[in-house]
């Protein structure tokens, strides 16, 4: 593993689109990658993190219907990062559509790298980003969050309120190694009680709190904010569920791709929308 990781490093590092260098200003290392013509800095602060960036444009590989989407045509305003991680995806949104982000993201090791990434911007730059520490609920909560795997920033083996609703990787299984409290909001309180941007796009990756998360955004759904969801499914009874929540709202599916080539683990990257047509027309799809 250490030679693996010795490897990659040494393959980025020479690389004639990518570059490592160290910010004293921040104290940190920063990995910068030129995607589709676009050059993206981010900070790192594990081999997570800078490994999600070298495998963020490689979508043949690792079927990457997220990155599919934002390198699309499609114009939108404003885009929400659900379970943000160390926010890549958001900053890549930012990036190619200069579009307004907010992150949602429990895990306090992956909100600091959300922020000092941040602080890479230029003071104009920053204000079109919001960062929120919290978990995604149906409603407002305030409970613990457990978190499985070692305090390192990327990781995701985390788990919010009821482990019990994470079919893959049974984290009510695992010992926590570490807990916190914190709150639990609607995308609905996000945008209405709060006053953050409307979401044009939504991205919700929280293993298995998907249709908390949907169930909570009724008010902006049936008042026609939303343009396109992309939601990491779990199961297919979720996937059912969300469906038909969704359908009430003519937001209905467009595409899906796979996790893994596994069948008997149904894991799932599935794109909703408002007006599917209009994506037709820049988007190739692979199974809808």
């Amino acid at each position: 593993m250490l030679l693996k990781k010795i490897k990659f490093y040494f393959k980025f590092f020479f690389h004639p689109d990518k570059k490592i260098k160290f910010s004293f200003s921040i104290n940190n290392w920063i990995a910068e990658k030129k995607i589709l013509n676009k050059k993206l800095s981010v900070v790192f602060r594990s081999f997570r993190e800078i490994r999600r960036l070298d495998q963020l444009d490689k979508e043949k590989d690792f079927n990457d219907l997220v990155f599919r989407f934002l390198k699309s045509k499609f114009k939108f305003k404003n885009f929400y990062d659900i379970g943000a991680s160390n926010g890549i995806y958001g900053f890549l949104a930012n990036k190619l559509s200069n579009c307004n982000v907010i992150f949602v993201e429990p895990y306090t090791p992956s909100v600091e790298t959300i922020l000092k990434t941040i602080f890479l911007y230029s003071k104009s730059e920053r204000t079109k980003f919001n960062v929120v520490q919290a978990g995604i609920d149906s409603k407002f909560s305030f409970s613990k969050f457990y978190f499985h795997g070692n305090p390192v920033p990327g990781e995701t083996m985390n788990s919010f309120n009821d482990t019990l609703q994470y079919e893959h990787f049974d984290r009510s299984k695992i010992t926590a190694v570490s807990s916190q409290w914190g709150a639990g909001v609607t995308l609905d309180q996000l945008v209405f009680d709060c006053k953050l941007p409307d979401p044009s796009v939504v991205k919700i990756d929280v293993d298995g709190f998907e249709f908390e998360a949907v169930k909570g955004m009724k008010k902006c759904l049936s008042k026609k904010k939303i343009e396109v969801l992309l939601i990491e499914i779990n199961s297919y009874d979720k996937f059912n569920k969300i469906k038909n929540f969704l359908k009430k709202y003519n937001i209905t599916e467009f595409d899906y791709a796979n996790h893994y080539d596994n069948k008997n683990l149904f894991i799932r990257d599935y794109i909703f929308a408002r007006n599917t047509n209009s994506l037709k027309k820049i988007f190739k799809t692979s199974n809808a």
